[in-house]
């Protein structure tokens, strides 16, 4: 898109984390509770934001949403203010709940590739070393290229120290879990063909202090497994 740039008259803002963006963060961090702090650069001004969503990647929206109020000539302070209460109205996004020692992160509401990955790093820096565990489900809609990518992320699985696996779904579960198993031995997998086994496998499998991420397309239904947890 930024190729188009000259094909207009108006206005137009960068955002990013490049230095040559108009709207920077820079200096990412994450609390304790995997929600980002950044500070927000645009001209001279410099602000030092704290999210109160969880996970890197809504850095980046919340550079979309500073690029916008900038545009039409909100103050940066306003702009600091909005984005440190804003939250998320829709469930199953990121929500992440406490149960005792256990930390459920409801992130069922859909899933894709980019989505899965981004999921993989806020649990990451949610655990904080704790044990954690996967229930994927099949990710829809990806065409001819959907064995290639459930492979890739079932790689990403290993990668990421994911220690424990339940897949939902048929054959793209298999495959993902399959990729998982190839890259490391130590990541032990289960399958289930829907959310209520998926549920029956991760009561069997947690344990206080464990992080437990639940993602998976949004027709299967899984966020009956995040819910039964915390029941």
């Amino acid at each position: 898109m930024i190729a188009m740039r000259h094909e207009t008259d108006a206005r137009i803002l960068t955002f990013g984390t490049g230095p040559d963006c108009d709207v920077r963060a820079h200096g990412i961090r994450t609390d304790e509770h995997g929600r980002p702090s950044f500070s927000l650069r645009y001209g001279p001004k410099t602000v030092r934001i704290q999210l109160a969503v969880h996970g890197r990647h809504n850095v980046t929206n919340a550079l979309a949403a500073a690029a916008t109020a900038f545009a039409v000539g909100v103050p940066s302070g306003r702009i600091a203010a909005a984005l440190q209460q804003a939250t998320l109205t829709s469930g199953g996004r990121m929500d992440v709940h406490h149960h005792g020692q256990l930390t459920v992160i409801n992130d069922s509401f859909n899933a894709s590739p980019e989505s899965m990955e981004a999921a993989f790093e806020a649990l990451q820096d949610i655990a904080g070393g704790r044990r954690m565990i996967a229930v994927l489900g099949e990710m829809a809609e990806l065409g001819d290229e959907a064995g290639a990518w459930h492979d890739r992320i079932g790689r990403k699985v290993a990668k990421t120290g994911i220690l424990r696996l339940i897949t939902v779904g048929g054959t793209h579960a298999d495959t993902l879990g399959d990729a998982a198993r190839a890259l490391s031995s130590e990541v032990a997998v289960a399958r289930a063909s829907n959310a209520r086994e998926a549920l029956s496998l991760a009561e069997d499998l947690v344990r206080e202090g464990d992080v437990i991420l639940v993602k998976g397309a949004s027709a299967l239904g899984l966020e009956v497994v995040a819910q039964g947890l915390l029941n």
